[in-house]
């Protein structure tokens, strides 16, 4: 495998003052009701939110993203990530004088550099973190993944092994270390400026959540009504023949793609035919339940210390994650 490139990180001194940085991020983690999230925070009216869900900028600043592949050896595959400064900050540059800027990019959280990149370009960043109980995630993540072809092989029992692919790619098994990834957060933010929330929280009680947020963001507790639609819908495929004519990576739809691209720009520019592709690819997964000792095994001998971790962090326990 090619090594990856390099992010560039200017020195905080070379950068000229804008006022186009954000005022707030949800740094992750993935799978953890994010996109939901990012939709509720744009419909506030004292919020703006980067139009590029993920822009993933203060990661992967200056790299030139690859573009994605079939292969779950692939470590990155964000082609829509802005990593050049001016249009990252133009993404920003439509926000209402009185309105908040913010945005989404899970990558943040388990990033080498983000975190020191977030605190010299903007250290009066409020930052927030969702966070799931990590066997749940990793086997989401895994979902995910089987939903594209792209899962491991050998299923979510190979995450065992430190030398495979779920050890290797950065969104699977170590994304879950949340305790090692906030300790840089709250080395380097107040701990004020930093928002811990639960994934479980977010799903049985949205709006009391949503309130959480605004307190912290000091704007209106009143967040509008919005159709949510069901995003990454994940899931083992039921049919090969039905996913390779309308699944993630058709070979139907690259076909039609190089034919007739005019056709397929329609086609994703019409709610109703979009509506009917999400409902069939839906119909077309089954999402297994996790086995309980499985996930019990993975708690305990992935995640166990850094549990520990986490619960010193946060000063509260997580007996409920573990048992």
């Amino acid at each position: 495998m090619n090594a990856e490139p390099q992010p560039v990180f200017h020195a905080p001194g070379s950068l000229e003052p804008s006022v186009h940085w954000p005022d707030f991020l949800v740094i992750g983690a993935g799978k953890a009701g994010t996109t939901a999230l990012n939709h509720r925070l744009a419909a506030h009216p004292q919020l703006f939110m980067s139009p590029v869900k993920e822009p993933n900028f203060f990661a992967l600043e200056g790299m030139e993203v690859p573009k994605r592949d079939d292969s779950p050896e692939q470590m990155r595959h964000y082609p829509w990530a802005v990593t050049g400064r001016q249009a990252y900050q133009a993404l920003f540059s439509e926000a209402g004088p009185q309105q908040l800027r913010g945005e989404v990019s899970p990558m943040y959280l388990y990033s080498e550099v983000a975190c020191e990149k977030i605190a010299a370009y903007a250290p009066g960043m409020k930052l927030i973190a969702v966070l799931r109980q990590p066997a749940e995630r990793l086997y989401s993540r895994y979902l995910h993944l089987a939903r594209e072809n792209r899962a491991p092989q050998g299923g979510l029992e190979g995450a065992f092994e430190r030398s495979s692919i779920w050890w290797r790619r950065d969104d699977l098994v170590t994304e879950g270390f949340y305790g090692r990834y906030l300790q840089r957060y709250f080395d380097r933010f107040p701990r004020e400026h930093i928002l811990v929330l639960f994934y479980e929280d977010l799903q049985r009680q949205p709006e009391k959540v949503l309130k959480q947020i605004a307190a912290f963001l000091e704007i209106a507790p009143h967040f509008p009504e919005v159709a949510v639609k069901e995003h990454n819908v994940s899931g083992v495929i039921r049919r090969r023949w039905l996913d390779r004519l309308i699944g993630q990576q058709s070979a139907l739809k690259s076909a039609l793609g190089k034919l007739a691209p005019a056709l397929i720009e329609r086609l994703r520019q019409s709610q109703r035919a979009q509506a009917w592709l999400h409902r069939m690819r839906k119909h077309n997964l089954e999402r297994p339940a996790l086995n309980a000792q499985l996930k019990q095994r993975i708690t305990r001998e992935l995640y166990g210390d850094d549990l520990g971790l986490l619960e010193a962090l946060l000063g509260r326990s997580l007996q409920h994650w573990k048992s």
